[in-house]
């Protein structure tokens, strides 16, 4: 066999592997995002923690103003997950309704947030064997298909500070560019919007920048 022949056998070998691995890649994802629509198409959006204290803080928004303390015992919260349901209710949605279609933006949210989830992952490794470890560790969670139901801000920070990760990440490995950071800038006051403790990404985005600055 030829020097020709053997590379044209390794790189059919490649390609062939290439494709096995992305299809499985995305098997994994359609899997868990089919029952997640599954799941937001079947449970009732009143079954989930502090709705008492949810339900309020939409309406009150839906009229365009933050809750006060006597409304609802979450008035302390972002406002960032109660946007889509509030702005429903204020188009004059019937509440269930408003939930549901709340509840399937979730499935949405979660197929963004596989999304970078799967950048993040090339920036580690080519391979799509890592990028769908990750996705199938993520969705062996059974906190995750039970909080993507809710609507709550932990799935908001989650998909956003993982696109924080990304774009930070690319600023760091030779692919600087203004429009990166005005990226990150907005993702960083969204995340903050979203829950309260999305401030928590900022004391390790300064620590790995002065480790940087220091090294």
């Amino acid at each position: 066999m030829s020097r020709n022949e053997v590379v044209s056998t390794l790189d059919g070998v490649r390609r062939e592997t290439r494709l096995r691995t992305a299809s499985m890649l995305w098997a994994v994802m359609v899997f868990i995002h089919a029952l997640l629509l599954f799941n937001s198409i079947q449970h009732e959006p009143s079954v989930a923690w502090d709705f008492d204290a949810h339900k309020p803080y939409m309406q009150v928004l839906s009229k365009g103003r933050l809750p006060e303390k006597r409304e609802t015992r979450a008035f302390y919260s972002a406002p960032g997950p109660y946007v889509v349901p509030a702005v429903l209710l204020a188009k004059g949605t019937p509440f269930r309704l408003a939930m549901k279609l709340s509840q399937l933006f979730n499935v949405v949210l979660s197929a963004l947030l596989f999304f970078f989830l799967v950048r993040c992952c090339r920036l580690v490794s080519p391979k799509n064997e890592f990028a769908t470890t990750a996705a199938a560790l993520l969705g062996m969670l059974p906190v995750y298909y039970h909080m993507l139901v809710q609507i709550r801000g932990e799935l908001l920070v989650a998909c956003i500070s993982l696109m924080i990760a990304y774009y930070f990440v690319r600023c760091f490995t030779g692919e600087f560019s203004w429009k990166t950071v005005a990226y990150l800038g907005v993702l960083l006051g969204l995340v903050v919007l979203a829950r309260q403790w999305g401030f928590f990404i900022f004391p390790p985005i300064v620590l790995f920048c002065l480790i940087l600055l220091y090294r």
